[in-house]
């Protein structure tokens, strides 16, 4: 069968395991013509895969998972990886009450692998300047508790925001004040004389 680009028109962009299929073009390989994909890693390396090592899972990565050099090409989450693990272990200074008194701890499967770490947050979305966030604040850091998420998100996620409910609706003071176009100040100074719901519905119908 001949090669066709349109056969293969619908990979372009897919992740498999931490590669990304940029550009499917055709190779001569032994006695037949072979669809081979330029792929990009994780970790920024570019190499061409044959589709059917990418198509049966015999090629995941680069390798660079293996490497312990991981950490050297993502410095900023390998000092994420650090202050993660100084956070929860510390038992005195400033955050003390906000992490290891409070129980909160970093995973066995992170704890001891900055690479395990590095690994999980290129491959859950992680870009330059993002923060690990806690999705529960009761629990600590792990798979299944962290995301990666802007600034602005992560703030948003602090233990010490008021949430404010209002008719099945939960969101912090900045969340509300983003989605009914007012001011912070605004809905603080209404929380002096009224109650969080009062003070939603006064805006609502804009009293």
């Amino acid at each position: 069968m001949a090669f066709s680009k349109e056969r293969y028109a619908h990979l372009i962009g897919a992740k498999i395991g931490s590669w990304t299929i940029l550009e499917v073009f055709p190779v001569q390989w032994s006695d037949a013509v072979r669809a081979m994909c330029k792929c990009r890693c994780v970790c920024g390396t570019e190499r061409n895969v044959l589709w059917k090592l990418l198509q049966s899972g015999q090629s995941q990565s680069c390798g660079c998972v293996h490497f312990p050099c991981l950490g050297k090409n993502h410095p900023e989450l390998y000092r994420k990886w650090k202050n993660m693990n100084s956070r929860c272990r510390c038992n005195s200074g400033p955050n003390n009450r906000y992490y290891s008194s409070k129980g909160i701890g970093v995973c066995d499967e992170w704890a001891h692998s900055p690479k395990t770490f590095i690994y999980w947050a290129l491959t859950h979305g992680w870009e330059k300047g993002m923060e690990i966030d806690r999705i529960d604040n009761s629990q600590g850091y792990s798979p299944n508790n962290c995301r990666c998420v802007t600034h602005k998100r992560n703030c948003r996620n602090k233990t010490n925001n008021h949430v404010i409910v209002y008719k099945g609706e939960s969101h912090c003071i900045s969340e509300w004040a983003e989605k009914l176009g007012v001011s912070r100040g605004i809905i603080r100074r209404r929380l002096l004389r009224m109650s969080p719901g009062d003070v939603i519905e006064s805006i609502v119908e804009g009293k």
